[in-house]
């Protein structure tokens, strides 16, 4: 079983983007960390609350150096996630 999901949220800092050597003469890899701040808020009994929620994620390939070109502190990204379960 697969499971998908949505985060949307701004960027706590800018991507940081590293370079990956290839091994037996593979190209390069490169993979950008982004750390993503999503925010729910909520009332309970009248009160309204904000939660923050951090994600780690690891972008790669081409669009991990778009990432780091055009993304910035306080971006507002959407990012779609795939995910098996652990057995």
């Amino acid at each position: 079983m697969l499971y998908q999901g949505v985060a949307i949220g701004s960027l706590a800092a800018k991507p940081e983007l590293k370079i990956i050597p290839g091994k037996n003469g593979k190209e390069d890899s490169q993979v950008a960390n982004l750390r993503l701040a999503v925010n729910r808020q909520y009332s309970s009994n009248g009160e309204r609350t904000t939660e923050t929620t951090w994600w780690n994620i690891a972008v790669w390939g081409p669009q991990a150096k778009a990432c780091s070109d055009w993304l910035d502190k306080g971006s507002l990204v959407a990012v779609t996630m795939d995910r098996s379960p652990v057995a």
